[in-house]
């Protein structure tokens, strides 16, 4: 299974056009076809399985598992990113996977379209803040919890909430203007400048899984394969974390 595995991830990061392409002798990749077999390879990946699909829970009785096929590599992975220590910025972004199943919801205008959405609107709708430029906001403060609201206008409305800090002090940061081709001079609140400094993470996780995705494949079974590039790139960015420290 390990060496499956292997091959798996060794095969995103050098492509072909067919996988089979791997053990040819004109473009014969020594690293793939020493460790498996082209046939070992094919029956291993028709019979592969993460979990026993004899023993699902029915959907209409309570138990029922949605990701009963990957459940065990999932726990397993969650167990080993809990154990990572958190640090005091933390960078939270929507991440789908590409994939149908039952419980998918459609999304439009994405690029992948099929997964959760949750959002609200209050205060300046989108247009009135839209015709006042790069860096408009609106803003609403509950004084009771001392939360502070912001809806900042960039490309699109962003929706912030800090519990520290609010509207005030602002200062200057270049955006792109695409109706102008160029960078603009636009005011940030100092919510926006705190939203701004952990970011970044999700998005990086996002490129390597694009650039290095093992499988593509929009069943639902194969979920497993974003979860093995995830543990990849969580451990990339750590080692590129620790060589940049010292």
């Amino acid at each position: 299974m390990n060496w499956f595995l292997a091959v798996q991830i060794l095969a995103s990061i050098v492509k072909l056009p067919a996988m089979s392409m791997n053990w040819e002798r004109t473009v014969r990749y020594t690293l793939i076809a020493e460790a498996m077999s082209h046939d070992r390879f094919l029956m291993v990946w028709q019979f592969f399985h993460i979990n026993d699909d004899s023993l699902p829970v029915p959907s209409y009785q309570t138990g029922h598992d949605k990701l009963h096929k990957i459940r065990p590599m999932y726990d397993e992975l969650r167990g080993n990113l809990k154990s990572i220590l958190p640090e005091e910025r933390q960078s939270l972004d929507e991440q789908m996977i590409q994939g149908s199943a039952k419980f998918q919801k459609v999304i439009e205008r994405q690029a992948s379209f099929m997964g959760y959405k949750c959002g609200c609107d209050k205060g300046q709708s989108n247009t009135s803040l839209k015709n006042k430029g790069r860096g408009s906001n609106d803003n609403r403060l509950e004084r009771y919890i001392e939360v502070s609201t912001v809806k900042c206008f960039k490309n699109k409305p962003e929706h912030v909430a800090l519990s520290y800090c609010a509207v005030a002090p602002f200062d200057q940061c270049q955006r792109w203007d695409g109706s102008t081709h160029s960078h603009v001079e636009a005011d940030r609140t100092c919510v926006i400048c705190e939203h701004e400094k952990p970011m970044g993470g999700v998005d990086l996780s996002d490129m390597l899984l694009e650039l290095y995705r093992p499988i593509r494949s929009k069943k639902c079974v194969v979920a497993w394969a974003d979860l093995i590039g995830l543990k990849v790139s969580t451990e990339k960015t750590k080692f590129m974390a620790i060589n940049h420290d010292t």
